[in-house]
């Protein structure tokens, strides 16, 4: 069985941000850890999405055949729904690595969110779907 787990990718990005540029923790180059706010790190990361694995559209990342796709902010219960549907003894997933920060809708002006959605239609498509099955 394949499967991927996924985020929401406005969400994602602001993680990327909170993470590794407002917590300071390594995986990124000086050009985008110097962005003074997210605006500018966004602005900074839509001009070549596909520089880093971290805001890479996920659809990128993905092997072309999956069974199953679990989303990142319903992780415990797709998960268990999986392991149920499919009879997989597996232990609980761990948290790692988290990254704290607001709802991510709150470092959306309209003009930046319509942009960023524009890049990762993708993505978006493939969240939406996964909530769909």
């Amino acid at each position: 069985m394949t499967f991927a787990v996924i985020r929401h990718p406005l969400d994602r990005l602001v993680s990327c941000y909170a993470n590794k540029v407002e917590q300071k923790r390594i995986g990124l180059t000086a050009k985008y850890t110097s962005a003074h706010n997210f605006e500018e790190f966004a602005s900074l990361v839509l001009q070549d999405v596909h520089a880093d694995e971290h805001f890479a559209p996920q659809v990128s990342l993905l092997p072309k055949c999956l069974d199953a796709c679990l989303r990142f902010d319903a992780l415990e219960e797709d998960w268990n729904q999986m392991r149920c549907q499919h009879g997989i003894n597996l232990p609980d997933l761990p948290r790692r690595n988290p990254s704290i920060h607001e709802n991510w809708e709150r470092y959306y002006p309209l003009s930046l969110r319509q942009r960023v959605e524009s890049i990762y239609a993708d993505d978006l498509e493939l969240y939406a779907r996964s909530f769909a099955n």
